[in-house]
């Protein structure tokens, strides 16, 4: 039996194409890319400011907003996925530097099995925040980068849930990656270093250790999903950055290594019906797709 896939896409690196277009032309392409089976995703990142706001009635999804209720963050397919508050007080997490909790959005989110025998196959909190975040920051981007990462890490702690980030982020994929390794590696240490003494009184090699709690560890564990293409032009190489002031940068996802995701795509348009999308305006900000594995439960076994 193939196993379950979650399709997600996010429309934060292409906000600024969206908004040039005239609100008509916009909705038709939206509405397009939700109702074509080929492109409709389960949830779908917004980037929660007014613009994006009025883009969001569409058949079908639900609506996850801002706590100010500024704008959508997130649309979600309602027959598959449950959004809703955490359970846990962000305040409770505690002050990182630039981390401004009230642009922070954290549902804990639940993912039913296809119909009809709808069952909740997987739970994760996600993490993302209204576009500005970045820009408005106080400190600079890699050190709120390292708050969100480390503010992603106490949630997890909190909740026991692996999660999943995405968002606008004004950094570069080189200087991410490494601010995501060096975050997760002192995560694993602190975690594996609670553990030593139980573990030294049972005779456990580091590597039983490890062996024994590789699904909690890959909660903590992050990864970065970085933009890939088959095409040339949308395969941007992370150098390519610095050189080129007009590159709109695809988004990055990170997420627990627990969550088995692909590596992120631009959205192929050719797929949307409706010739106004094929305007090189929207050839150049696309949206950003990803997919979550969601394993299928074998068929229980009744003897014979």
């Amino acid at each position: 039996m193939d196993n379950d896939v979650l399709s997600i896409l996010s429309f934060n690196s292409s906000r600024k194409g969206l908004q040039t277009l005239s609100p008509h032309i916009r909705s038709g392409y939206l509405h397009r890319i939700f109702q074509c089976p080929d492109t409709k995703p389960d949830i779908c990142f917004l980037p929660g400011d007014d613009e994006a706001a009025k883009l969001n009635a569409i058949r079908g999804y639900g609506q996850y907003t801002l706590q100010q209720c500024e704008g959508t963050v997130f649309l979600y397919d309602v027959n598959r996925v449950q959004m809703s508050r955490p359970n846990v007080s962000l305040n409770s997490i505690g002050s990182l530097p630039g981390l401004d909790l009230d642009k922070l959005v954290v549902p804990h989110v639940k993912v039913f099995s296809l119909q009809p025998h709808q069952r909740v196959v997987k739970e994760f909190s996600m993490v993302s925040w209204k576009y500005d975040l970045f820009q408005s920051a106080t400190v600079p981007a890699e050190t709120l980068m390292e708050s969100i990462l480390i503010f992603s890490q106490r949630l997890i702690n909190k909740t026991e849930k692996p999660i999943f980030i995405g968002g606008e982020m004004n950094i570069e994929f080189d200087t991410l990656m490494e601010i995501v390794k060096k975050i997760s590696k002192d995560r694993e240490m602190t975690f594996l270093k609670s553990l030593k003494p139980d573990a030294d009184e049972q005779c456990y090699t580091p590597s039983m250790l490890k062996g024994s709690t590789t699904d909690i560890r890959h909660r903590f564990m992050m990864k970065v999903y970085r933009c890939k293409s088959n095409s040339s032009n949308d395969n941007i190489q992370a150098q390519d950055y610095r050189q080129k002031s007009d590159v709109i940068i695809p988004d990055c996802f990170i997420a627990s290594k627990h969550l088995e995701l692909k590596d992120a795509s631009l959205l192929d348009i050719e797929k949307v019906p409706g010739r106004q999308i094929s305007m090189p305006l929207l050839q150049k900000h696309k949206p950003t797709q990803t997919s979550m594995e969601i394993p299928v439960r074998p068929p229980k076994h009744h003897g014979g």
